[in-house]
């Protein structure tokens, strides 16, 4: 054993991370790969959104995708349209906004009024995001991305993309 270099653990535990960072960077690119396809080949908005949804959960292996449509009625609903995964009822009761109140503070509403993409990093303790914790918990959510959908004048919608606690 007096052969072996000491920091063989830390060589080791670099070459783990160093071979799941490739694993990520790799279907990161799959999955772009596989929406630039969908995008070329789309037919309408809807089915483009549903496939781009069935490839961010099939591919690239998140629980759950969804896409909302920024309506512009009084209390500013975000309207879930198509979703791919395991939704199990939660897009029934999560009644988001986009609106300047609380519901409307979470990464949705702060993405479509920025017109930015918002991570929440912890939704367990993330302030803005009471009003949607306990039903995440039930699902195991702990983050989520948020990217706004733009058309030519304005945000239309977003991509919401919840990840499960590890």
């Amino acid at each position: 054993m007096d052969h072996l270099p000491n920091n063989l653990p830390q060589d080791l535990s670099k070459d783990l991370k160093l071979k799941r960072d490739f694993q990520v960077i790799n279907r990161a690119l799959r999955v772009l790969s596989a929406c630039t396809q969908a995008v070329i080949r789309a037919v309408d908005e809807e089915t483009l959104l549903q496939t781009l949804c069935q490839l961010i959960t099939e591919e690239a292996a998140y629980r759950m995708a969804w896409v909302g449509y920024v309506c512009h009625d009084k209390t500013k609903t975000v309207q879930p349209i198509v979703w791919a995964g395991y939704e199990a009822e939660y897009l029934k009761t999560v009644n988001i906004t986009w609106a300047n109140t609380p519901r409307g503070q979470g990464p949705t509403g702060r993405a479509i009024r920025s017109r930015q993409p918002i991570a929440c990093q912890n939704m367990l303790e993330d302030p803005n995001f009471a009003p949607w914790r306990e039903t995440a918990q039930q699902r195991g959510y702990q983050s989520s991305l948020v990217i706004p959908l733009f058309d030519a004048r304005e945000v239309f919608g977003t991509l919401n993309i919840p990840v499960l606690s590890l």
